[in-house]
């Protein structure tokens, strides 16, 4: 939050435990982690929309709180999608995918969309060979947020699934582009089927190749914005019933 506003915190020492603690936070609790100290906590709902089991987890002794007046406690529900939790992992996990795949094995990499309710990285790629596609789906694999990862070309907005269907059904060949990741770590009951942490990830390549496929049949683009620019004139009430007349 700090760093998102472009300026620092006022800290104030805490009351009871050698800490400094932000001076304008809305509560404060202080205490203590009990070592070699486990209670099972859960089952609570969770990130896929399913509760996840009891766990065994550190146990924190609290022994005083202080808070501002009228405090405002912050709360995210966790369940079936869409929730608040959805959001802030997609914002995050877009940004993070997009600077690990330009930093590694794809800096052509043009946006990266992560749909908030399913699990799945869909990559808009500007390929400069064949195999980069798959290249990317294996290094996003690596991550347990990630169980599908679809690659389209750089003319296709990934956050438009109608586009995104299209390159499916006219770029991808189910015998040749599909990539599957055994023994990959992930998250959701799933992974149950395995030993709970682990599941078959899959890659989708609906990228063209790089020779031999035909022209795309669209409009010029001069042409959309002549469209565009007479759009509501051309579709206005008194417009629409003159051409009915017609």
């Amino acid at each position: 939050t700090a760093a998102m506003r472009e300026q620092s915190f006022d800290l104030v020492k805490a009351e009871t435990v050698d800490l400094m603690v932000p001076a304008n936070c809305e509560i404060v609790l202080e205490g203590k982690v009990l070592p070699h100290h486990r209670e099972p906590e859960g089952p609570y709902g969770e990130y896929p929309g399913y509760y996840g089991p009891v766990l065994d987890f550190p146990v924190v002794e609290f022994q005083h709180a202080t808070h501002r007046k009228d405090p405002i406690y912050a709360y995210t529900y966790m369940g079936i999608p869409p929730t608040e939790s959805h959001v802030l992992f997609q914002v995050g996990n877009e940004a993070g995918f997009l600077r690990k795949l330009r930093n590694g094995t794809a800096p052509t990499v043009v946006d990266v969309h992560c749909p908030p309710d399913a699990h799945t990285v869909i990559v808009s790629l500007k390929k400069s060979y064949e195999e980069q596609a798959k290249h990317v789906m294996y290094e996003l694999f690596t991550s347990r947020l990630v169980k599908t990862v679809i690659v389209v070309d750089e003319d296709v907005d990934p956050r438009n699934y109608e586009q995104v269907f299209w390159a499916l059904a006219n770029r991808f060949h189910a015998d040749e582009d599909i990539v599957t990741g055994p023994g990959a770590c992930t998250i959701g009951p799933s992974a149950q089927k395995y030993d709970s942490k682990h599941a078959i990830k899959m890659g989708m390549d609906a990228t063209e190749p790089l020779t031999g496929y035909p022209a795309i049949s669209r409009p010029r683009p001069e042409m959309m914005d002549k469209v565009r620019a007479r759009w509501g004139e051309l579709m206005t009430p008194k417009t629409s019933k003159m051409r009915a007349k017609r």
